[in-house]
């Protein structure tokens, strides 16, 4: 049956366009994260105009929906990168369409995609799996920690002995969720900014959209939908933080980071102790910790949940570069060891300028920062 495909600005689809996307969304199974949320899709809209969405219908009917920021010369990343932490199209259980055949439907030359949660359906560069870390709260806040301390009894025993360290010698530990009128998102956000520093990444939190829409997120929050930010205090003092994401049942860890002055108390395990309880109360059934580099919140799970990251090319049309590309991925991928790596760290830095900087001044400081650490370890 032939299928119509079109590129429509997010900020002109109306309140039946959403919810005929949010009814796709429904019907494809592995899509519950806040990211798949059409109304996170519409906070992006507002603050980044380069956001579409690329629709596909036939015989009338919705079949395929994708929001995207999409370049001049046709390249796209997913809507809200580099913050969308699960993206990908929603696409009818039924069709047979995949990201490659909508890539060349909606004339796009290719597409950066990070932890996308369909297959890409094509061959495609720099293509990996990848591990995201979940919890089923579903018995409970209570109840999931005993059986996570039963799983890694020393890891436990040792943490709640951190935690009365930390009560007697700095005061009563405690987590509560701060408000939007709180000043501890921003607090949060320059201790994000810091570490990126430390870590020579480019800081991705710079840009001013990106503090827009944490702000509009965190204020228009809802027990349906929105961002709460959760504070772990000992004795009225912050010690860590943490920004997360909720749609419905699911909740996203997004942004952590914890006061370097705590560090020999484990704050980034002791807030995860504390959180859990917290947003089961709440109605949180499932957390998503992200991808499974974060190794500490491997104590705290208990399943797992895989995505696929590549670089897709349409058929139907030649990116720029595109020879460029295939070579340099050739090298990293078979390349001598240091080339290899050399090649790896700077495609990802750059993906990660392309994605936050919106601005050929901003993408041109971060290029040429980036340029500066191509020789420093990771």
């Amino acid at each position: 049956m032939r299928v119509t495909f079109e590129q429509i600005a997010a900020t002109r689809l109306g309140p039946a366009d959403w919810q005929a996307i949010e009814t796709l969304r429904a019907a494809r199974a592995g899509h519950d994260s806040p990211f798949f949320d059409t109304r996170f899709v519409r906070a992006v809209a507002r603050v980044r105009p380069d956001t579409v969405m690329g629709l596909a219908h036939s015989a009338g009917r919705l079949v395929a929906a994708w929001p995207l920021h999409v370049a001049r010369d046709g390249w796209s990343r997913p809507a809200g990168a580099p913050f969308a932490d699960w993206n990908g199209p929603l696409i009818d259980p039924a069709s047979d369409l995949t990201p490659a055949r909508l890539l060349d439907g909606l004339g796009l030359c290719g597409h950066t995609g990070s932890n996308m949660a369909v297959d890409p359906g094509a061959p495609a560069l720099h293509r990996e799996t990848t591990a995201s870390l979940v919890t089923d709260l579903s018995a409970g806040g209570p109840a999931t920690l005993d059986a996570l301390a039963r799983r890694h009894p020393r890891h436990f025993k040792k943490l709640r002995r951190l935690g009365r360290k930390l009560a007697a010698d700095h005061g009563t530990v405690r987590i509560s969720r701060a408000g939007p009128g709180s000043e501890m998102l921003g607090r949060l956000m320059e201790i994000k900014r810091a570490q990126l520093v430390r870590s020579g990444l480019h800081d991705v939190l710079a840009p001013a959209w990106v503090r827009a829409l944490m702000e509009s997120l965190h204020a228009g929050a809802s027990e349906t939908f929105g961002a709460d930010l959760y504070v772990l205090e000992a004795g009225g003092t912050f010690v860590a933080a943490e920004f997360n994401l909720r749609s419905g049942p699911v909740m996203h860890g997004w942004l952590a980071g914890y006061d370097t002055r705590f560090a020999a108390y484990s704050p980034g395990h002791l807030l995860m102790m504390h959180l859990l309880p917290a947003i089961a109360q709440r109605g949180v059934a499932e957390y998503d910790a992200g991808t499974a580099e974060h190794g500490y919140k491997a104590y705290f799970s208990n399943g797992q949940r895989t995505g696929t990251s590549a670089t897709l090319f349409a058929q139907s049309r030649r990116a720029a570069f595109q020879p460029v590309r295939t070579t340099l991925h050739r090298l990293e991928t078979a390349g001598p060891d240091t080339l290899a790596r050399l090649i790896g760290r700077s495609r990802r830095r750059i993906d990660q300028i392309c994605a936050a900087e919106t601005s050929l001044g901003g993408r041109t400081r971060g290029a040429l920062s980036a340029a500066g650490r191509l020789f420093v370890a990771d």
